[in-house]
């Protein structure tokens, strides 16, 4: 079975991560093949999904032309003949609707949906205008798999009716985001980025963008340090070192107590220097950071976006989204709230962060994830799935003794 990913977003965040993840995690039989879109420049795959995948580019941060787009992604998807055309990101899903009545006749096009931003939550325009010509193009989807119930709900109210279509949570390799070994483990990658050994760390994981709210976050990491001098804020992800970002921490007088990693490539080593793990999204879908952060066993709080009931589950780390419904003095309240009891106590801190990982481990394992993806490949695609993997070969062979003929053999065999 051949699958070609349309892949239209950045892929240091959420949706490539998910992307790596399900070509990793892909088990033998299955081809894979990248379009890049290139949204926002030059293609950045690392070189274990280059051997999982062919890739190509089609740089349109520099075609400017729709048609144009949209010819040379038809192009691409014709000369592919990939079983299933499966959509990544906003932009990935809206160029494949565009050119979904000349797919070949074989292809299955799957979208992936991830947003979880509503009509009115949407500004800019262009996004406006790209969110409702995606509603009137799901008519033509094979299939969309949504990253959350909620991503399901808002897309049902604005009208999406695809053939068929299903939830897949995210899922997070507990291999790879674990403890660190020990406390030396811990003080050595704190020395590393200039933090105390004796300081508390609360990290904010996620692009430097509005929606994230960074300046919230700031704002409530003000209030804190009037009290606790000894905490210091983490940011990690794109443009979180930018002077943008850097201006906004000098705004609020927190320089000293700041540390702005930007783009990390050892995202588990930077999990192991934090106590604290904090969202403070405006709005999202079913996010990977929290579930990354408690896997490697430390407390969350996260603001009400994004379902954080299934991850976070504590009522008393799911604080409001910073949305004009409360004054800004009655926002940080029920942020100190959350924070200041887990700054407090080493042991709730502890007791929280077991908890957490194993809650983790046992409901969204990336195996749970990555093996959703491929069920739904094979939905769609039973044929290709009955070429890829070759019945015979999945049965044992028979022990030494049995000759293949004889009733014993026939009788072993048939429970295969």
């Amino acid at each position: 079975m051949k699958i070609l990913h349309i892949f239209g977003a950045n892929s240091t965040g959420g949706v490539g991560q998910t992307l790596m993840n399900t070509l990793r995690g892909s088990p033998d039989g299955y081809e894979h093949e990248i379009v890049d879109l290139a949204w926002r420049g030059q293609s950045t795959f690392p070189s274990d999904i280059k051997s999982k995948a062919s890739i190509s580019c089609l740089d349109f941060n520099l075609c400017l032309d729709e048609d144009l787009r949209q010819q040379l992604l038809k192009q691409a998807v014709q000369k592919s003949k990939a079983d299933i055309v499966q959509a990544w990101g906003r932009n990935g899903n809206y160029y494949t609707g565009k050119i979904a009545k000349d797919l070949p006749q074989k292809s299955k096009l799957l979208w992936w949906i991830t947003s979880a931003r509503s009509l009115e939550q949407t500004q800019e325009d262009e996004m406006k205008k790209i969110l409702l010509e995606t509603v009137e193009m799901s008519d033509d989807v094979d299939y969309v798999i949504y990253a959350s119930d909620e991503v399901r709900d808002l897309h049902t109210k604005l009208g999406f009716n695809p053939v068929s279509s299903s939830v897949i949570y995210n899922g997070v390799d507990t291999q790879k985001f674990k403890p660190a070994e020990n406390e030396q483990a811990v003080r050595a990658i704190k020395s590393n980025l200039g933090i105390p050994a004796s300081a508390i760390t609360i990290g904010m994981i996620g692009r430097f963008d509005k929606n994230k709210d960074q300046a919230g976050f700031l704002m409530a990491a003000s209030s804190l340090n009037k009290t606790h001098p000894n905490v210091h804020f983490v940011f990690a992800g794109q443009k979180t070192d930018s002077p943008e970002m850097q201006s906004l921490v000098e705004q609020y007088n927190l320089q000293q107590n700041s540390h702005l990693l930007g783009v990390r490539s050892d995202m588990p080593r930077i999990y192991s220097a934090l106590d604290i793990g904090h969202l403070n999204s405006l709005s999202e879908a079913f996010a990977n950071v929290p579930m990354e952060a408690m896997a490697t066993q430390m407390p969350f709080v996260q603001t009400a976006a994004g379902m954080p009931e299934l991850t976070v589950r504590r009522s008393e780390l799911i604080i409001p989204t910073r949305d004009g419904s409360l004054s800004n003095n009655e926002w940080i309240n029920a942020v100190m709230g959350a924070w200041k009891p887990l700054v407090n106590s080493a042991e709730l801190r502890t007791e929280i962060g077991r908890d957490n990982r194993s809650h983790i481990q046992k409901n969204f394992s990336l195996q749970t994830q990555v093996g959703g993806f491929h069920s739904v490949y094979n939905k769609l695609c039973p044929l290709g799935y009955v070429k890829a993997f070759n019945p015979s070969a999945l049965r044992p062979k028979l022990p030494a003794p049995m000759r293949k003929d004889s009733p014993a053999a026939k009788a072993y065999m048939f429970r295969f």
